[in-house]
């Protein structure tokens, strides 16, 4: 081993990261352990023929999830195409997985039911010096899953502070178990110093395969004690008492590099060594392997030897336990493995040949060939001739594969461990790099022989089972494809290959709520989504069901063609996509069948496909999908000619398109109508569900004079062929159409049926709606109960559906009917009724709808006769969508329109990928873009590439309404800043989300207190406390919700009115200040509190004050007035009034003392 910088160490490798990705997805080309036919063969193969193919060999899918059984990935098929007739053999096994995205060198022990598996990691440290890091990992189910790594102390680094360097690297490892008592033995080569020549082989000891401790290290050989082991690897003797080994070194002090085979009697802790060969310095001597026979108890060595980038393999053979040994054989093309390159990098170029002897002495082997390749060989005597030469795998150009382990499990399975490129990992002579360890159990599972016509696509189908019919492990397969013309004895070599992953395992997520409340119509910028952080285990993506109550939605317009179109039928696939079915006279022969598509819940629609267009009439088409399948019932009018009677009859006709409407199949007449005696026989607007398990139930109106019967047929192959009629009901009495409406409620299994019919009393006339269930899967019928409908003035039975939906987790029946009103205006009515008990009763359910705009206009010959103008149809999540025809007053153009009862609010999907972080938002709107307050129910479900799918569900309050408050009665002029106030604010909503808080200060310089008022069940009451330091309290209320929206009511105030008060005499003589005119002024009365401020005066003692307003002075900030006196005057009284802001009432705050003076007559005597 070397890990510094060598003569024999370094080679360039230029390899993009990307070619290797793509080369692993492309390029990695695994095979079996033999070939179909020819398990010993030579390997050449001369069919008669060689077959071609056409049409390369594919999966249509690359994850399977078979156990689930959900009808998502539950089985892959395999197909082909040859260019003549062929023979094939298709064989599946599994794959390889990476164990180990960090690997320098992998090895491998253990058995069937324990596996140990140890890895070498280079890394480095700051300062960009590296150490080697010993792991090892179990698994206990032959490889499929492994354990996390345990750091193997025993090999550990260490700083050696003498060289200033790490010491200590071990690599090249080799790995035995010790059969007799499970113990493991794990020996390696030890590069102490970093600095010199002196590598040794360390041999460590394990009982359980993670606690390991050093047993010995192999002694120098010759003098110098300098010897430099490059590569070793370890098995036991035939009886499991002694260690052998074999290893190649390189003695710096020497001219010779020399292959040893090492022998330990006492479990390691002493060794012999004997030379088997030497050579020059002038070429490489690595990869050394070793096997010992079962049968004849001879050991077998081989190891590599030749210049850089072309070298042999040399074997050699010992019958005396090692004593002596045979001249090393070169195993040159002529014994059937030939000349190699070297591997890519030379630091890992121990185990790039391993082998095995099989119980019966068969030597089997696994060799990496030209950097890229793994070759596996035979041989049937002792390794001098190999046979079978086969690429077992073949990894790509640009992917390398550094070292290989090879292990015989004990239960007739092999497995294999290995270093590569394969995710882009390379290792280099820089420290630090690494490739990644990759587990191989090439077990067969599955095999699948016949024949394939050429120019015929073969398909072969797998449903994850293995040949026993067991469900395989989830795991990586690979499937391989063999062919031969019909004359040749064996397969032709190459073979075809294609992989597919086995995964049942639920994909599993963590989801972190951000906020439970938003508010995305109002306070914008705060709590504006929903937002959810989601980390999945795996690769997928990531659907948001939202959902809320069930309620009606928008109406929306599905034709707007200047063409009659009308009586639509509604269903949604899987994929979330509408589909609208429809009469319509756009086609020019007559009412045809229409079709078309919408993937925004109805707010754009394709444009209109015709799939029936004829010269017939066809109309009243009813939908229903499962699956991929779209299936269309509609009525035909046409001709019969049954002698002695012509006439004209309707049939009930069916399409099916298996391609969500890309083709369709001719349509399949399901009634044959005759012409009998007292008239024809008509089937009329069909109605169809298709039941989960696959049954198609098609019901319609069998029409015959005054009677009507309204009759199923059923199909059980997927609509190929249907069943005789079965009676649903009977009504008799009546001259006109009876319409029929089927619905499955699938919990119970019952298909439900409803009709109706018109019955009178007197001058009345009333709807009479008659309702059947089936408990035999459409089989047969039963009557279950009728429903009188009142309403008055109501004529002909137009339409009815009927639907199951949720309400609290339970099913319930939701039947919708279209009545015409028969005066004084012709309108439509929908009415709504339901049941909660599986249609033995019946409730109003939502007010009836009246459709305005309809009209009865049986003049533009719309065959209104025979109409069912209102239908439904369900999403997959239980949404119930119906149509009904509108007709414009002004064009009397008729068109389609879907009006939509749903729980469904939105649905949100992206991309996710394995423990990365992802944030997804709802913003509050409905398919339709409206935002609604309520309460939602979102399912987050995340679905692997296999269709494996974890879901969970979350609450979210969306509250775009603020709470409702007001204030209470607030006397502010009777409130004082020295008495506690109580502050009275009405609730006037019903929420409970938020707090209500009021703010209050006595200063406009103070910070604003806050403080939450007690509820009382009506009012919030808030106490201010009094205070004597100030003359004014200001306040305001606020409160906000969890979701941000917000409510401030008016900032108010209330405050003591302590004036001051002054009056100044003109004359300027104070004792006598009403000589003149005087001036009376008020301060400390604040501007922003106030509305007028008044006085009130009397002279001379009058008995009604005279008032005056006083005007406010920028300057001074006083209110002022002036009075005009004279000498005459003897006395003046005056008071001060105010009126607050937002009051209108006279508030008195100043009563002045009454000022007096001598009188002075105006004319002396």
């Amino acid at each position: 081993m070397r890990v510094q910088q060598h003569p024999r160490s370094t080679i360039a490798v230029a390899c993009l990261v990307t070619a290797i990705i793509a080369s692993m997805v492309a390029s990695l080309v695994p095979g079996s352990l033999s070939r179909p036919g020819s398990p010993h063969g030579t390997g050449t193969l001369q069919p008669s023929v060689i077959p071609q193919l056409t049409n390369g060999f594919q999966a249509n899918t690359t994850v399977i999830s078979p156990k689930n059984g959900d009808g998502i990935n539950d089985e892959v098929q395999f197909s082909f195409t040859t260019n003549i007739n062929t023979v094939y053999n298709l064989s599946i096994e599994e794959d390889l997985r990476m164990v180990n995205m960090k690997s320098r060198y992998t090895a491998i022990g253990g058995n069937a039911s324990r596996l140990i598996m140890a890895n070498v990691v280079d890394q480095v440290v700051p300062g960009g010096q590296s150490y080697y890091n010993v792991t090892t990992r179990e698994s206990t189910d032959g490889g499929i899953t492994w354990s996390a790594p345990v750091p193997n102390w025993a090999m550990s680094h260490a700083y050696d502070l003498s060289i200033g360097q790490y010491a200590h690297k071990y690599a090249q490892l080799s790995i035995v178990q010790n059969k007799s008592d499970g113990s493991f033995y794990m020996v390696a080569i030890d590069d102490p110093s970093l600095v010199t020549d002196n590598c040794t082989i360390n041999l460590f000891s394990s009982l359980d395969g993670f606690n390991w401790y050093h047993v010995s290290t192999v002694p120098t050989i010759n003098l110098t004690g300098l010897v430099d082991f490059l590569n070793v690897a370890i098995t036991l003797s035939t009886n499991k008492t002694e260690l052998l080994g074999l290893a190649t070194e390189n003695d710096p002090n020497e001219p010779v590099q020399k292959v040893h085979f090492l022998k330990s009697r006492d479990g390691g802790y002493t060794w012999t060594s004997k030379i088997i060969t030497s050579y020059p310095k002038t070429a490489l001597c690595e990869s050394p392997v070793i096997a010992v026979s079962p049968t004849t108890g001879s050991i077998t060595v081989a190891w590599f030897y030749g210049p850089l980038g072309s070298y042999y393999y040399y074997l050699s053979r010992s019958f005396d336990f090692g004593m002596t040994w045979s001249a090393p054989l070169q195993l040159d093309a002529a014994r059937g493995i030939g000349q190699t390159d070297t591997p890519a990098y030379q630091g890992s170029s121990a185990g790039t040949f391993k082998m095995l002897y099989e119980p019966s002495g068969l030597l089997k082997a696994f060799i990496i060939f030209n950097k890229s390749t793994l070759l596996y060989v035979e041989s049937t005597n002792d390794g001098n001739t190999w046979v079978n030469n086969n690429k077992f795998r073949g990894f790509g150009k640009d992917v390398y594969v550094y070292a290989i382990d090879y292990l015989r499990l004990g239960d007739g399975n092999y497995s294999l461990c290995f270093t590569s490129t394969l995710n882009g990992n390379i290792i280099t002579s820089t420290p630090g790099t690494y490739a990644s360890s990759y587990y191989l159990r090439p077990r067969g599972v599955q095999v699948f022989n016949g024949t394939a016509s050429g120019g015929i696509r073969k398909t072969i189908t797998w449903n994850g089972k293995d040949m026993i019919g067991r469900f395989v492990d989830d795991a990586p397969y690979l499937a391989r494809l063999s062919i031969k013309d019909a004359s040749s004895p064996d397969f032709y070599p190459e073979k075809l290959e294609t992989r597919v992953i086995v995964d049942n395992t639920r994909m599993n997520m963590t989801v972190y709520q951000l906020n439970q409340y938003f508010s995305p119509a109002t306070s914008l910028g705060y709590l504006d989504t929903m937002d959810f952080e989601i980390t999945p285990t795996e690769d997928g993506v990531v659907d948001l069901f939202i959902s809320g109550p069930y309620a009606s939605r928008a109406e929306v317009r599905v034709t707007t063609s200047m063409a009659q179109d009308f009586r639509g039928d509604v269903a949604m696939d899987g994929n979330g996509r509408m589909w609208c079915v429809y009469t319509s006279y756009e086609g020019g022969n007559g009412m045809d069948i229409y079709l078309k598509k919408s993937d925004d819940q109805g707010k754009t629609f394709s444009i209109g496909q015709p799939l029936i267009s004829t010269p017939l009439s066809e109309d009243c088409p009813a939908i229903a999908i499962h699956g991929n399948t779209i299936y269309i019932a509609f009525q035909q009018y046409h001709p019969t000619f049954h002698l002695p009677y012509q006439d004209t009859v309707y049939d009930i006709l069916l399409i099916r398109s298996d391609d969500l409407g890309k083709t369709w199949t001719p349509p399949v007449n399901l009634t044959a109508a005759e012409f009998f005696p007292g008239g024809p026989t008509h089937y009329l607007a069909p109605d169809i569900v298709v039941r989960e398990n696959g049954t198609i139930i098609v019901a319609w109106c069998n029409t015959h004079g005054p009677v009507h019967r309204i009759e199923s047929t059923r199909s059980l192959d997927g609509g190929f062929t249907f069943s005789a009629p079965a009676v649903i009901g009977t009504i008799n009495g009546s001259s006109w159409f009876a319409p029929v409406a089927l619905a499955v409620d699938e919990a119970s299994g019952t298909v439900h049926a409803a009709s109706g019919h018109i019955e009178t009393a007197g001058s009345t006339s009333y709807i009479v709606l008659d309702f059947y269930e089936s408990t035999t899967n459409g089989a047969t019928w039963g009557f279950k109960i009728n429903q009188t409908d009142y309403h008055l003035n109501v004529g002909p039975l137009r339409g009815i559906t009927l639907d199951v939906y949720e309400v609290l987790g339970m099913p319930a029946l939701r039947a919708r009917y279209l009545a015409w009103q028969t005066a004084p205006d012709k309108h439509a009515r929908v009415i709504t009724i339901e049941s909660m008990d599986g249609g033995a009763s019946w409730v109003s359910g939502e007010p009836p709808v009246e459709l305005k705009t309809v009209e009865l206009l049986p003049s533009i010959g719309l065959g209104l006769e025979y109409s069912a103008d209102l239908r439904s149809g369900r999403s997959p999540m239980g949404s119930i969508y119906y149509t009904h025809d509108l007709l414009n007053n002004e064009t009397y153009n008729r068109d389609v329109f879907i009006s939509i009862f749903t729980n469904e609010t939105n649905h949100l999907s992206v991309p996710v990928y394995k423990d990365t972080r992802c944030i997804m938002s709802w913003d509050g709107s409905d398919f339709w873009g409206h935002v609604t307050s309520g309460i939602y129910s979102i399912t987050i479900v995340t679905t692997d590439a296999a269709g494996n799918t974890d879901s969970t569900t979350r609450t979210c309050y969306l509250d775009s309404q603020a709470p409702v408050l007001q204030y209470g009665l607030l006397l502010l002029h009777l409130w004082s800043p020295t008495q506690n106030v109580t502050v009275p604010i009405r609730k006037l909503d019903a929420e409970m989300d938020y707090e209500v808080v009021l703010y209050y200060r006595y200063s406009e310089a103070l910070p604003w207190t806050a403080v939450v008022p007690a509820f009382n069940g009506t009012h919030y009451n808030g106490i201010i406390p009094q205070t004597t330091a100030y003359n004014q309290v200001f306040f305001y209320v606020e409160a906000i919700d969890f979701s941000e929206n917000k409510i401030v009511l008016p900032h108010k105030f209330y405050f003591r009115p302590n004036p001051g008060v002054f009056l100044e005499a003109g004359s300027g003589d104070v004792d006598r200040p009403l000589d003149t005119t005087m001036q009376i002024q008020v301060s400390t009365l604040p501007l922003d509190t106030i509305t007028a401020v008044y006085l009130d005066y009397a002279f001379d003692g009058a008995t009604t004050p005279t008032r005056v307003e006083m005007v406010y002075d920028y300057n001074t900030g006083n209110y002022t007035a002036s009075l005009q006196g004279s000498k005459q005057r003897t006395s003046l009284s005056f008071s001060i009034h105010i009126i607050r802001v937002g009051s209108n009432t006279s508030e008195l705050v100043y009563t002045s003392a009454t000022y007096t003076q001598e009188y002075i007559p105006a004319f002396p005597e």
